[in-house]
């Protein structure tokens, strides 16, 4: 995979240099996938797909990550909320789209870190 990441973080660089460029701040968000929050959902893929060997379901959030700050991009990694509130609630439809529940709370982790980074000012929330 390595050609398919060298070339992600060459066109993010050249985002992120467009955006200063033009006075923007440019935010990276990754959004978790369903194996990554759900075990049985990546138990059953895996039996589904006969995978072996060992998978680092958390690379893909490290490296962005790791790109990201190479380049000065703000990064929000959804990841630990959503891990955290999985354990309560359904996120996901079974389609592994996000349910309301799941766009609520990355909407809300994403105007948090946006007001935390200074990035936007306080909003005003209907809930």
């Amino acid at each position: 995979y390595r050609p398919v990441w060298d070339l992600t973080e060459k066109l993010l660089a050249e985002f992120a240099l467009l955006c200063r460029q033009v006075g923007a701040t440019f935010v990276l968000i990754y959004a978790p996938a369903i194996v990554q929050i759900e075990a049985d959902n990546w138990r059953t893929k895996r039996e589904l797909h006969d995978l072996t060997g060992d998978y680092d379901l958390s690379h893909p959030n490290r490296h962005l990550g790791d790109i990201a700050g190479r380049h000065g991009i703000s990064f929000i990694d959804l990841t630990p909320a959503f891990q955290t509130a999985a354990r309560e609630q359904i996120l996901y439809f079974r389609d592994s789209h996000w349910n309301e529940a799941g766009h609520r709370l990355a909407a809300n982790v994403i105007a948090a870190a946006l007001v935390d980074e200074g990035i936007a000012g306080l909003l005003e929330s209907d809930d």
